[in-house]
């Protein structure tokens, strides 16, 4: 079955965790704006990357459609951004709001992701100076390629 938005318990080792993937709409785009500027700006930094407002902006608003809001108790606590296609999940984005980072939530939207996709291949790429590889590899995520700046990465379910 294709991924359902909506509320979902998921349970991992240690907890469980209700996480909702809401699809986003035009009035999200500032609050996705701020959470691109607060959890890429630094990686991106460090890569040697420097974009502009407006660049960052078309970041935003490019496939756009594919946007979901991550809520955690009722608070909007990121964003994931994914496509399906040709038996392949693409996960464009995952974005953890930095206040709500290290609490389990990016593990369980992956888990959220991999159970409910009928996809055979999730696909995604980190920057190399993003410690969120360690947990796409935790995860089972393996490194399928590299280029100067990103890790392209690859789960068979």
């Amino acid at each position: 079955m294709p991924i359902t938005d909506g509320s979902t318990s998921l349970t991992s080792k240690s907890f469980t965790m209700s996480i909702a993937l809401l699809k986003a709409n035009t009035q999200d785009k500032d609050y996705l704006f701020e959470l691109r500027l607060l959890t890429m700006v630094d990686h991106l930094a460090i890569a040697g990357i420097c974009l502009s407002v407006e660049e960052h902006w078309l970041r935003v608003t490019e496939h756009f459609d594919a946007y979901h809001l991550i809520v955690h108790d009722a608070v909007r606590v990121g964003a994931v951004k994914y496509s399906e296609s040709d038996g392949t999940l693409n996960i464009m984005q995952l974005q953890i709001h930095p206040d709500y980072q290290g609490r389990g939530i990016g593990r369980n939207v992956l888990n959220l992701l991999i159970e409910r996709t009928v996809a055979s291949t999730i696909s995604l790429t980190v920057l190399k100076a993003n410690p969120a590889k360690r947990l796409y590899e935790r995860m089972g995520f393996s490194v399928i390629g590299e280029d100067e700046l990103e890790f392209q990465m690859s789960f068979r379910s």
